[in-house]
């Protein structure tokens, strides 16, 4: 999966710059109606504040630091994001197979020299109805909040995907990245002319399971309902393919394996009771997932799920807040 991080960062940049750059140069903010005499700039205000400390994050805040705006970062609860979960990551440009923790740590590294800021804290709430804007964070390791201000921020604070929460899915003893998957574009090239299990109902469980119908040998929908959730069309073209078989009113107990990768799953019909073992190779769990934006709540507009809305290329709803839309794209690629 492609990726133009160079586009990206760019794009921050010229975004950002562009927001500041009205306060500083004009008296006033565009349709804030605030005089930039009127900002005290002390060593808690920021040019840019980025939330999130995953690959968007510190892509972002390499950009902004390389353009002079020396950005503070605030990483969160989970430096390095999802991606430090993978075993090995074998589709990221220049790295032909290298664990997540360890690239995330290269990243890192980078964004650091090239002058970011970095803080082990997190955001507890946001203030974006006054410019600056207001940011509440707090310490990671003791817990003591503080107050920062920004001249704009960027939200890259990501997504989780959502788990079956069976056993023999995560953990120690579990098989995410050693056959458990949540991005069939991201993995699916690992299994070809093997079984693999879609979990879901939904468009993404039928485009995925159209996607790995041209790798693997054979591709199992697991629908927990009796009927699809997902619209016609793609669906209708999916289902006629030779080596998808669908199982209805099916739900997963537990996924086993040989301590190296999957070897099958515990699944049991909820209408019947009956219980029987799928032998498969991987598994796709393509059940959704929830954004990481509920202290924006009332700040910035989010559509019903919680996700932000874009107005316009990485604008939020609010001036000089954005997005970087690298978010919506999965890296993970494990095995």
């Amino acid at each position: 999966m492609a990726v133009n991080f160079k586009l990206i960062g760019t794009t921050l940049v010229l975004a950002v710059g562009a927001f500041i750059g009205r306060g500083w140069r004009k008296e006033k903010v565009s349709a804030m109606g605030l005089s930039a005499k009127d900002i005290v700039i002390d060593k808690d205000t920021y040019s840019g504040v980025i939330i999130g400390g995953g690959p968007a994050g510190l892509t972002s805040a390499i950009y902004l630091a390389q353009a002079q705006y020396k950005p503070l970062l605030v990483e969160g609860k989970t430096p390095g994001g999802a991606l430090t979960q993978s075993h090995a990551v074998h589709n990221w440009p220049g790295e032909k197979n290298i664990s997540g923790a360890k690239l995330m740590e290269q990243i890192r590294d980078h964004a650091l020299h090239t002058g970011a800021k970095i803080e082990s804290e997190e955001v507890v709430s946001v203030d974006f109805s006054a410019w600056p804007y207001k940011l509440t964070v707090k310490s990671i390791l003791s817990g003591k909040e503080r107050g920062i201000k920004a001249l704009a921020c960027i939200v890259a604070t990501g997504s989780i995907p959502n788990f079956l929460g069976v056993p023999g899915e995560r953990g120690d003893d579990g098989y995410f990245g050693r056959g458990v998957s949540t991005c069939a574009v991201c993995d699916g090239i690992f299994y070809r002319g093997k079984i693999v299990a879609i979990v879901g109902g939904g468009d993404s469980a039928i485009v995925e399971a159209g996607y790995l119908s041209s790798l693997a040998k054979e591709v199992h929908i697991l629908v927990r309902k009796e009927a699809f959730r997902a619209a016609n069309g793609v669906k209708d073209r999916v289902l006629t393919l030779p080596n998808v078989k669908v199982h209805f009113n099916t739900e997963v107990q537990e996924i086993v394996g040989d301590g190296k990768k999957v070897t099958h799953a515990k699944i049991v019909n909820n209408k019947t009771n009956e219980e029987s073992d799928l032998p498969i190779d991987g598994l796709f769990l393509a059940i959704g997932s929830h954004p990481n934006t509920a202290f924006f709540a009332g700040q910035i507009e989010c559509d019903q799920n919680g996700y932000i809305i874009l107005k316009k290329d990485q604008q939020t709803s609010k001036d000089g807040v954005l997005q970087p839309v690298m978010l919506q794209t999965q890296f993970i690629n494990r095995r």
